[in-house]
């Protein structure tokens, strides 16, 4: 993953960009909380909610496959169908680390 090439691609500084993805981590972790537990609780709304905030952020900073994963969450949810999104789920959080690895190496 090359951080430094989607800084120029978005047209920020280095370290700026470093800055918003440690943002932009903790917020979607906060927000993927929010979604098992909407998922666990029945709530699609708080599901939907939490999967549009990442589906945005993601798309804003060019991370396309987070951007799609949460975009299908965030569909089912407000088709009322909560089942079978932890793979959804999971793959964004495994992107996430992702980005974590690459800031601190």
């Amino acid at each position: 993953m090359n951080l430094k090439q989607l800084a120029l691609e978005l047209g920020l500084e280095q370290d700026e960009f470093s800055d918003l993805l440690v943002i932009f981590i903790e917020t979607s972790e906060s927000d993927l909380l929010k979604i098992q537990e909407g998922i666990k609780n029945g709530v699609a709304e708080q599901v939907a909610d939490a999967a549009h905030s990442i589906k945005g952020a993601s798309a804003n900073l060019g991370f396309m496959d987070i951007s799609s994963d949460a975009k299908r969450i965030e569909e089912e949810a407000h088709n009322n169908n909560l089942e079978g999104l932890a793979d959804n789920v999971n793959q964004i959080r495994e992107r996430l680390a992702m980005i974590s690895a690459a800031l601190e190496g």
